[in-house]
């Protein structure tokens, strides 16, 4: 994850976060996420930014209450789904990581450092018991 926060405000393409100092442009074709409040869930590509305000392709107007997350690792697969590992009692991972099951007629996991923003390995399992390989699957706490 590259940066977030709570949108000051927005239109249908655009967000506005004026607590945020962005390097033009730094952001493009990076993924934006609205996490909570207006747009939940939404996930749209950045095609520019300024020093306070995104410009996506979006249909939905973020708000005040609009949190948003800037991804800069792209999905590794057709299908994505990302789990937190929070569940485990170990203080040096607990919350740590995210693993990412990469879809696509795979049989990998990798496990992503959230701080550090980078996949730290690769794993691959067996047996392979599903086929997933058309459409796109984004789950969000």
């Amino acid at each position: 994850m590259d940066s977030f926060g709570t949108a000051t405000a927005g239109t249908t393409s655009t967000l506005t976060d004026t607590t945020k100092n962005f390097i033009p442009n730094a952001l493009l074709n990076k993924q934006i996420v609205f996490t909570t409040g207006t747009g939940q869930r939404i996930v749209s590509t950045i095609t520019s930014n300024t020093a306070t305000v995104i410009t996506f392709g979006g249909t939905t107007a973020p708000d005040t209450t609009t949190a948003y997350s800037i991804l800069s690792m792209t999905p590794r697969g057709v299908a994505c789904y990302m789990r937190w590992i929070n569940g485990n009692t170990n203080v040096n991972t607990k919350g740590k990581y995210m693993l990412l099951a990469r879809g696509g007629n795979t049989n990998v996991l990798d496990l992503f450092d959230i701080a550090r923003n980078y996949v730290e390995l690769s794993i691959q399992y067996t047996p392979k018991t599903a086929l997933i390989n058309t459409g796109s699957s984004f789950t969000y706490n």
